[in-house]
């Protein structure tokens, strides 16, 4: 909605970048990837009066700009179109070059505006005006309308599909994230209807109350159950450190250490190491699994820290 009403207002121009967690390209991990990214959106909003007779000289010579080339070439565009330009940047806690990319961002100069959206992960945000942001209740019913169809014991009772519609919507309070894990919960962690109405009925007013529910479920489970989890989660956050490579684990190395380390207990030759589903249904919602990487969101790095640790 902020972008569709920038773009309402006559003589603006204005560039997004969506950050996702499970993004994790390697050219994504470098400034020059995303500057490239908002002058090809200038180039094509305004293609009139934005091209600088250098990036032409350029093209007719077959020659590609270097990466300060590119952010000099980015400047002199915005200085030819002489309107308002807006940089949306959505979801920066979820990209890994973090508050470095702002500031790529803001030593283009003063022809660009920038907008951020972001969880409070950042020290840096203090510095900047803001304000609180969240979800419209119908943007959370879409998501639940969703995934209806994959919930066991709801998608075939209308009373049900209701209750979780309505419980979900008033309990998440704007919150994609703690809609997304009650309903993973309702999708893995129930086995009937009054299960169900359990977990409408418990539904975490915060996400350190989920996380902190994620972990009790997670240490009642059975015990080699448990130590899967705990070992998971142990093994995708162990490099705290290093904020780009943190979360690109890719299945067969997760899997390959869990086999690694059950020849060591067991000095069986060829153990069978578990597989990805089994993983992400241990770990209780702090996993996915989108094609052959094993992520969880950054925003999540703090939370599980805490819980691993204690």
């Amino acid at each position: 909605m902020i972008v569709e009403h920038l773009r309402s207002i006559a003589g603006n121009i204005v560039l997004v970048i969506v950050c996702r967690y499970n993004q994790n390209h390697d050219s994504l991990r470098e400034t020059h990837a995303f500057i490239c990214c908002l002058l090809r959106q200038l180039l094509q909003l305004d293609a009139t009066s934005s091209v600088p007779p250098s990036l032409l000289e350029l093209y007719r010579k077959d020659i590609y700009p270097s990466e300060d080339g590119v952010r000099t070439l980015l400047i002199e565009a915005a200085r030819l179109i002489s309107r308002p330009i807006f940089i949306v940047l959505d979801a920066l806690d979820e990209c890994p070059l973090g508050f470095d990319l702002v500031a790529a961002i803001e030593s283009l100069g003063h022809d660009f505006n920038l907008l951020i959206t972001s969880r409070d992960v950042f020290s840096q945000i203090k510095d900047y005006p803001s304000l609180p942001i969240r979800a419209a209740d119908r943007d959370i019913l879409a998501l639940v309308d969703s995934k209806i169809s994959k919930l066991r014991w709801v998608c075939e009772d209308e009373d049900l599909q209701s209750a979780v519609r309505s419980e979900v919507v008033a309990r998440a309070n704007g919150m994609f994230l703690l809609a997304s894990l009650t309903l993973w919960e309702l999708e893995h962690n129930v086995a009937s209807k009054v299960d169900v109405r359990r977990v409408l009925t418990s539904i975490p007013v915060s996400l350190d109350d989920a996380y902190h529910q994620i972990f009790v479920r997670i240490g009642k489970q059975g015990a080699r159950m448990k130590q899967l989890a705990l070992q998971a989660i142990m093994w995708i956050y162990a490099d705290f450190g290093n904020p780009v490579d943190w979360n690109k684990l890719y299945w067969w190395e997760l899997r390959l250490v869990f086999a690694c380390n059950m020849i060591s207990m067991s000095g069986s030759d060829f153990p069978e190491p578990p597989s990805a589903n089994t993983i992400v249904d241990a770990c209780g919602g702090l996993v996915s699994a989108p094609r052959n990487v094993a992520f969880a969101p950054a925003f999540i790095r703090t939370p599980c820290s805490r819980s691993t640790h204690s």
